[in-house]
């Protein structure tokens, strides 16, 4: 079954193939045939370009002239694969990105004892 075009555009928003270089069309069919739902998809993608991305340095440095770093990279597609754990590979619901878990710790007292 081929993805409609709402789909691939939901597709494109999330995965941006013209910055990474793909996948094409008949890629993300084939991926959406395989895993059943655009969830799985994403995901699919996301962990393809994170095993890519971790199969080279984090960062390289060449002395007073060029550097580079993708840690900020592997941390934001951690963090997104994270987001999406929580959704089965069938289904074309796909959470919103970027969310961020803030928590504040308060330390606890107990009244009355001499600890």
């Amino acid at each position: 079954m081929a993805l409609s075009q709402s789909q691939l555009d939901l597709l494109y928003g999330e995965l941006a193939p013209e910055a990474w270089g793909g996948p094409d069309d008949s890629e993300l069919d084939d991926i959406y045939a395989l895993r059943g739902g655009l969830v799985g998809v994403i995901r699919h993608v996301w962990s393809s370009r994170l095993a890519v991305i971790l199969a080279s340095p984090a960062s390289f440095q060449v002395s007073g002239e060029y550097g580079q770093s993708t840690a900020a990279n592997i941390d934001a597609i951690r963090r997104r694969l994270y987001e999406l754990s929580a959704y089965p590979d069938s289904s074309d619901t796909i959470p919103p990105g970027g969310g961020l878990t803030m928590f504040r710790a308060y330390p606890l007292e107990r009244a009355g004892q001499d600890r």
